[in-house]
């Protein structure tokens, strides 16, 4: 029996030791480097590439102490980057002025080859009457986006609007207008590449699937999500 406690805490600590370490060994030498800029959907996106299974699927929020914000897969290295909400605190600022500031400076950061930039699922919640502002408002952030990205010499990755499980008709209007909009504005640019958040999650009403999301009363994306999600982001990236 003794035995058998003095293995069973090796392997404790051999299994902490690996999660607190393996995240500070990612290197972007030789690699594809690419700043994923984001909030709180693409902070899960690295505990799900970080963290183990137990602490990712049932206490995510808490605060553990295991880094996440780096990340390596084949010839692709990943650093996560929290952008600011495009509604500042400051109502005399115009939608999207933080965001852009701390995208700018990010891309300064490293010598990125990629960025990845996209908005929250909660920057889509709108009214009936504030739909067609929040529209232009959305797309003249990315078009400013891209510039900035385009003056770092750095490939853009835009994310489309990503879906809700329980999403209001105006809401859903909004998405599919600026997914639309943004698939033929990228069309256009040689730097730009969309990534689509929405298409591979949603049920044919336009909302996310019941069983992608973390759980009742959580809209953000659960593991089986981000699952569906890496296999199409390595392979946008490779190409």
């Amino acid at each position: 029996m003794k035995y058998l406690i003095i293995l069973f805490a090796s392997l404790v600590v051999f299994v902490t030791g690996f999660f607190l370490i393996r995240p500070q060994l990612h290197s972007p030498k030789g690699k594809i480097a690419v700043a994923m800029t984001g909030r709180s959907t693409m902070e899960l996106w690295f505990k799900h590439w970080n963290w183990p299974y137990p602490l990712r699927i049932k206490t995510t929020y808490r605060k553990w102490p295991i880094k996440y914000d780096k990340f390596s897969h084949g010839d692709m290295y990943f650093e996560y980057h929290e952008l600011p909400g495009p509604i500042s605190k400051d109502r005399k600022k115009p939608f999207g002025q933080d965001m852009l500031n701390a995208f700018k400076h990010i891309l300064t950061l490293n010598n990125y080859d990629i960025s990845f930039f996209k908005f929250c699922f909660v920057d889509f919640r709108v009214s009936e009457k504030n739909n067609k502002k929040r529209f232009v408002q959305l797309i003249n952030t990315v078009q400013s986006a891209a510039k900035i990205a385009k003056e770092n010499r750095v490939k853009l990755i835009v994310g489309n609007a990503l879906p809700m499980p329980n999403s209001n008709e105006t809401t859903i209007e909004l998405q599919l207008e600026f997914n639309e909009w943004l698939k033929v504005w990228a069309k256009e640019k040689k730097n730009v590449v969309v990534f689509d958040l929405f298409g591979p999650l949603v049920e044919n009403d336009g909302r996310l699937k019941k069983n992608l999301s973390r759980g009742d009363g959580d809209p953000h994306l659960g593991d089986k999500a981000f699952s569906i999600l890496d296999g199409n982001l390595f392979q946008i990236i490779s190409k």
